[in-house]
C-alpha cells in the first residue's frame, strides 16, 4: 500500500530556473540560445551551488562574466525570481486532495537563495509533511537519490 508521496517543486509546483531565458529573452533581447549556451558553460557550478557549496551571487557574476549583456546582477535576480513565482496550473489542487491520505514529500533540487525565497513567497508548500532541499543536505536527486529500503531508515539521501 502506497503511504507516501514525493513531489518536485520546479516544472511541477512552480516554473523554477527553467523557463527563464524566455524572460531574458523577451525582456533584455538577450536570445534564448545564447542564455542557455552561457549557462551551459558554467553548469557544474550551478550543480555545485545546488549541493550547497557556493551562493547565487558567485554562479550569476560567473554566468554573466564575459558577455556583453545589458543586464545587472540585480536584474537578473529579479528575472529568475519572476520565473519562481509562475505556477504549474492544477498541481496543488491535486496536492490539496491527497492531503491527510499520504505522507507528502517536497524533494527539490535548488540554490538556497531561491529555495528561501520560494518558501517565503508560497506559504501553501506549508502542507508538505518533510521538506528537503538539495543544498541542505549536499547531494542532487538526478545521480545521489538513495531508494528508501526499509520503514525504519527513512532517509531520502544517504549523507554519508
Amino acid at each position: 500500500m502506497i503511504k507516501n508521496m514525493i513531489f518536485d517543486l520546479s516544472e511541477v509546483i512552480i516554473s523554477g530556473y527553467h523557463g527563464t531565458e524566455e524572460l531574458i529573452e523577451k525582456k533584455y533581447k538577450i536570445t534564448a540560445k545564447e542564455f542557455l549556451a552561457q549557462r551551459e558553460i558554467y553548469n557544474d557550478l550551478f550543480l555545485e551551488t545546488m549541493r550547497g557549496k557556493g551562493t547565487e551571487e558567485t554562479y550569476l557574476e560567473k554566468l554573466v562574466k564575459e558577455t556583453n549583456w545589458k543586464m545587472t546582477l540585480e536584474e537578473l535576480k529579479s528575472i529568475i525570481r519572476e520565473n519562481l513565482d509562475r505556477q504549474i496550473e492544477g498541481t496543488m489542487e491535486i496536492i490539496q486532495k491527497l492531503k491527510g491520505k499520504y505522507q507528502l514529500t517536497l524533494l527539490s533540487d535548488h540554490i538556497k537563495e531561491w529555495a528561501d525565497y520560494i518558501m517565503k513567497t508560497n506559504q501553501n508548500l506549508q502542507i508538505f509533511d518533510n521538506i528537503f532541499f538539495s543544498y541542505e543536505l549536499g547531494k542532487l536527486k538526478s545521480s545521489e537519490c538513495k531508494t528508501i529500503t526499509s520503514r525504519t531508515e527513512r532517509k531520502i539521501w544517504d549523507r554519508n
